[in-house]
């Protein structure tokens, strides 16, 4: 509750913030098609790669401004890797890529951004802008790749100390001013905004699987025959 009752403050413009979203989702390559007709006196069957495999996912990283919408994304494909099993012996795996100096990475592009939009901001003076206000707070959630240590790293980076002090040249060194990293706590995803537009993507990514043209050749083998089959 002492959460969510900052979060408001944060939200409702109580205390001047712009909140910075930021969450990844998987997307697994034996995704198929949920829907398909066969021939009459055979099973739809679809061949995919084995699902099993944790490593066998397209990780998408994603950051959300409230307003603006998306404000930065990152594509990682697994990397097909050559990986030692036994001393002289070596044998190739694809394997996950997305890892805690992946977002690193990501988080000091997208500090880039924000201190791009947030200089421009300050140059047109404009009121009521997007961006600029005198706290960056960005909303992250307890991920592995999210830990302790490797936000000490992100408050290391120089796209972080430059977006902090161009924020408080502007506002001053108050108490709500500067760049705020904050963790959700555990079991609250409905806290992130991300979580919604990761939900949009799944559904728009599952539509254009069922859109296959070629039905009879993406369908699970124990579909019933000749009728519509959705795979749950």
């Amino acid at each position: 509750v002492p959460f969510c009752e900052s979060l408001k403050q944060y939200a409702d413009g109580s205390i001047p913030a712009d909140l910075y979203f930021m969450d990844e989702m998987p997307f697994y390559v034996s995704q198929h098609p949920r829907y398909g007709r066969s021939p009459k006196g055979k099973r739809a069957t679809v061949t995919v790669p084995p699902g099993s495999s944790m490593s066998l996912r397209t990780q998408v990283a994603l950051a959300v401004h409230p307003h603006f919408g998306i404000l930065h994304s990152s594509i990682n494909k697994p990397e097909k890797l050559v990986l030692t099993s036994k001393p002289g012996r070596q044998r190739k795996q694809y394997a996950q890529v997305w890892s805690a100096d992946r977002f690193v990475s990501f988080m000091d592009e997208l500090m880039t951004i924000v201190k791009a939009r947030t200089e421009q901001q300050f140059s047109s003076d404009g009121p009521g802008g997007l961006f600029g206000k005198h706290c960056a707070v960005f909303v992250y959630d307890c991920a592995p790749e999210h830990s302790d240590r490797t936000m000490e790293r992100v408050a290391q980076l120089h796209s972080y100390k430059a977006l902090e002090s161009l924020l408080h040249e502007r506002h001053g060194h108050g108490q709500h001013t500067g760049v705020l990293l904050w963790k959700l706590p555990p079991v609250t995803s409905y806290l992130n905004l991300t979580e919604y537009y990761n939900r949009t993507l799944r559904m728009e990514a599952q539509k254009q699987m069922d859109k296959r043209e070629n039905k009879s050749d993406a369908r699970p083998a124990h579909s019933p025959r000749n009728q519509w089959f959705s795979h749950r």
